[in-house]
């Protein structure tokens, strides 16, 4: 038939679903049925009655979140949930509500992580705490009961008292005056963060189109600019991450990436330049989403160059380096004009703002399990960095998970040079890989006592900036948004597994320039990443030399360096090609062997 019939068809279709699927009796079903029926809504273009269906379906998650969930439960409620704030955000702004739209988005954001890690707390009085509590526990036993219910008559009368205790419930977590008050408050948020020239940035991606939510800071009051997207849509975006549709192999940006994944070296090895050239060639795809609009409008707005951009991507976005994004006129990144900060929502920043910390301290985790040789040396310079007295340095079999926890007690700075992995499945079990390949979890870290809460957390390991990119929702940040749920400030990350030489070279000039020079650390990492890219191999010995000079670096790994940047080990190297070289290759040859955006672009910040 046609397809207006047959949405309909579809509509009518869905809404006599929802007479019996009610959010109080069946909320998992409700929020899935409402859902479907405002995208449908979303297709017809009926954007007041897609609010009413969405609005309905965030309810149905929000009495599923406030009830409490188990291990299953909370699995199949991220799955259904993930892409609904972004949605509901998308119709808000078609009805010109984007205060609104931006409190979805980061109340959204928020609980996901939240139901991720098991963290259902409510901010309630401890009155009405014990009211959740009883509402909680009768919500279960209704629940077996009506598991248990043998005939009709019976799972009504239970239904009656599960729809009577979810209202109570919803009742209790959603109050009258919530909704205004969270809008005002995202919005105020993201307005402090906006501080003089700098700008925080929220894209909405739907099959119908994006939109890029700016906030800025106007006469110390936070100005929100709506900028239109049409081509940022979650089909152009799947496009990019997995290639042509049409096309069974998985290609894109996947694709290439999982050519660090293939299990024969020869092989690995072959293909290895079709994960390098997909890095150098992500650029014009990312400017043409998210770059050109969002540049055009900063520079509108005034937000001049050096300023800070905080990104809370969504979906596909997370996994992508947006400050690859490049101008083809200009050939400069995006990175190249502002400082980009990544951060998992406005509740986590505004909870690390305005934290003040004691003189610093360090605790290092240095290749427990024996197969990253490359981190010794950015142990040993970022452990110099720190006095003796104030500094604990874990290597190899004394990287125990008991041992890591007591040595993360108190301390300011968590670094962990190490394998890392991420699961969705449990965020919880998401874990840093320590001696004899024992994970230590999430879920470890966030039940050990007295661990503080330290300035910065820096992963520098394989790809613990990214998250599950097979079964991922819309809005999540992986290892680094779940470190700032435990209360670090910050968090160093990468995106794709990096190169040994390069990383221990740019976390030794972070922490020069970060507790040596006093820069903050997301502009730190910024002029960490410039210099790597930057230097030639005359200026990285040089460097290398200075680090010696202050006791940074032994005489061993300066050789090492020596060795490795001398016109000999340059031509010898298996990344040659990726070099930029200066001149013709003589036997003076002199070259920037780290310019390829390979060894620099997978490093970012989350956090303050």
């Amino acid at each position: 038939g046609s397809r207006a019939d047959n949405l309909e068809k579809a509509i009518a279709a869905y809404e006599k679903a929802l007479k019996v699927r009610t959010r109080e009796a069946f909320p998992r079903d409700h929020l899935s049925s409402s859902r479907g029926l405002g995208e449908l809504y979303m297709e017809t273009a009926d954007w007041d009655k897609a609010h009413a269906a969405l609005k309905s379906s965030t309810q149905a998650f929000a009495a599923m979140f406030g009830q409490g969930l188990n291990e299953a439960e909370a699995g199949s409620l991220i799955s259904e949930a993930g892409p609904l704030f972004g949605e509901m955000a998308y119709v808000l702004l078609r009805l010109s509500n984007g205060p609104a739209a931006l409190a979805v988005l980061d109340d959204g954001r928020a609980r996901l992580m939240k139901v991720a890690l098991r963290l259902q707390e409510e901010n309630l009085t401890p009155a009405e705490q014990a009211r959740l509590e009883e509402l909680r526990a009768g919500i279960r036993e209704a629940e077996q009961d009506l598991a248990a219910a043998k005939t009709s008559i019976d799972r009504g009368a239970v239904i009656a008292r599960l729809e009577k205790l979810r209202s109570s419930l919803l009742a209790l977590i959603e109050k009258p005056d919530a909704a205004s008050a969270d809008r005002s408050r995202a919005l105020a948020a993201a307005g402090r963060l906006a501080a003089t020239d700098s700008a925080v940035v929220v894209p909405v991606i739907s099959k119908f189109g994006g939109k890029l939510l700016i906030v800025t800071a106007n006469a110390n009051q936070p100005k929100l600019t709506i900028v239109d997207v049409p081509e940022l849509t979650s089909a152009r975006l799947n496009e990019v991450l997995r290639g042509k549709t049409e096309n069974s192999e998985l290609g894109g940006w996947f694709g290439a990436y999982f050519v660090n994944y293939l299990q024969g070296k020869k092989e690995q090895t072959e293909r290895w330049p079709e994960w390098t050239a997909a890095i150098a060639s992500i650029g014009n795809p990312l400017w043409e989403l998210v770059g050109k609009p969002l540049d055009e409008q900063l520079k509108r707005l005034g937000v001049k160059s050096g300023a800070r951009l905080v990104w809370l991507p969504s979906g596909g976005l997370g996994i992508l380096p947006v400050g690859l994004a490049k101008d083809p006129a200009s050939e400069r990144f995006l990175s190249d004009t502002y400082e980009i900060v990544y951060a998992p929502s406005l509740e986590a920043l505004t909870n690390a703002a305005g934290r003040t910390y004691d003189a610093p301290s360090l605790a290092a985790i240095v290749n427990p399990t024996g197969d990253l040789p490359g981190t010794e040396k950015e142990a040993e310079t970022v452990a110099a960095h720190f006095p003796q007295n104030a500094r604990v340095v874990l290597k190899g079999v004394q990287a125990t998970p008991d041992a890591v926890l007591s040595a993360l007690k108190g301390r300011s700075h968590w670094h962990f040079a190490s394998h890392g992995t991420f699961s969705w499945q449990d965020a919880r079990q998401s874990a840093l890989i320590m001696h004899g390949k024992v994970p230590l979890t999430v879920g470890q870290l966030s039940q050990t006592a007295g661990l503080g809460r330290p300035r910065l957390v820096v992963l520098s390991a394989c790809e613990t900036g990214l998250f599950d990119v097979s079964n991922s929702p819309d809005e999540f940040t992986g290892l680094p948004g779940a470190f700032m749920s435990l209360g670090a400030a910050g968090v160093l990350g990468t995106l794709w597994p990096v190169n040994d030489n390069a990383t221990a070279l740019l976390i030794a000039k972070f922490y020069d320039l970060h507790i040596g020079q006093g820069l903050e650390p997301p502009s730190a990492l910024q002029r960490a990443r410039v210099w790597l890219r930057q230097a030639t191999n005359i200026e990285i010995f040089a460097f290398s030399k200075y680090m010696h000079a202050k006791g940074y670096l032994s005489v061993r790994h300066l050789r090492d360096i020596e060795q490795e940047m001398s016109p000999e080990g340059l031509k010898a190297s298996r990344s040659r090609g990726l070099m930029t070289w200066i001149g013709n290759i003589t036997s003076e040859a002199v070259a920037r062997p780290y310019a390829h955006p390979y060894y620099w672009g997978g490093f970012i910040y989350t956090g303050l």
